[in-house]
């Protein structure tokens, strides 16, 4: 017998290891090796993935409230109705941004997805590259909005209702045969610009086309809204300003063209969207 600090007697000579601590061994052994057999197939499954993502995820180009969209049926093919302002239209789906209506009719509203100037739609882009270049680099997305021009505000009152909110509005001369306008508005520093705004107006003063920009120091790509109405709809057409701004008119008429083109007229049955 030892006696170890004087205190406690140990006999060693008897000692035998535990039951418990024999089976604790191997059990630490089998622990040890788990650890990098799991880690071995996260990295080989994560790599394998990585390699093969083209296979189980297919890239989408669209905005989630496009999905309804079938990818492997013709696209021209599948139409919704929209009717508005009157005016009844047969739209393929890869254009339509809304969510699918309940009773599968478009009232009052639509609002579409479009490519500058050609107003395709990214639908019909080749590969992920082009929809980096058209969205990233050249940014020529952007959108048409249609509304009941009955449901709206005349646009000489939706320009007299901005007004009534600014804190300064400064005349800015005129470009390509649009009036300039600089709108601020109010703010705890003083008047802050925040648009720029450009009338079409007929010969009586009324407001035939409405755009508001964004200045250049608000982004690198600001953004215009172009507002006229064509038949009983409202238009909104959204794109760059830098790229289509100078464009106006012409935008204004790829607009209406398209649309038109999709129109089905009363008196020929025969007449549908594209």
């Amino acid at each position: 017998m030892i006696s170890v600090g004087g205190n406690v007697p140990m006999n060693f000579s008897n000692s035998k290891v535990t039951p418990q601590g024999v089976a604790s061994m191997p059990r630490l052994k089998k622990v040890v090796w788990i650890f990098p057999a799991i880690l071995f197939v996260l990295i080989g499954g994560t790599l394998y993935l990585y390699a093969n993502l083209e296979k189980y995820v297919q890239p989408r180009f669209v905005p989630p409230a496009s999905v309804w969209v079938d990818e492997d049926k013709p696209l021209h093919e599948q139409t919704a109705i929209a009717q508005i302002g009157g005016r009844k239209f047969q739209i393929p789906l890869m254009y339509i941004e809304n969510k699918k209506p309940l009773n599968g009719v478009f009232k009052e509203d639509i609002l579409l997805e479009v490519v500058w100037p050609e107003i395709k739609s990214i639908y019909e882009l080749k590969d992920r590259a082009e929809y980096d270049r058209i969205t990233r680099k050249e940014h020529k997305r952007g959108w048409i909005l249609m509304e009941s021009a009955s449901l709206r505000p005349s646009l000489d009152a939706q320009i007299e209702n901005r007004r009534k909110y600014l804190a300064k509005e400064e005349s800015a001369g005129s470009f390509e045969g649009l009036e300039k306008y600089l709108w601020f508005n109010p703010s705890p520093q003083g008047p802050q610009l925040h648009d720029e705004v450009y009338l079409e107006k007929d010969a009586s003063g009324h407001i035939l086309t409405r755009i508001e920009c964004h200045p250049d120091a608000m982004g690198k790509f600001p953004q215009c809204q172009q507002k006229f109405i064509d038949n009983g709809v409202i238009f909104e057409l959204i794109y760059n300003k830098r790229a289509f701004l100078v464009e106006w008119r012409e935008q204004r008429e790829r607009a209406v063209q398209f649309l038109r083109s999709m129109e089905i007229v009363a008196n020929n049955p025969n007449s549908e969207g594209k």
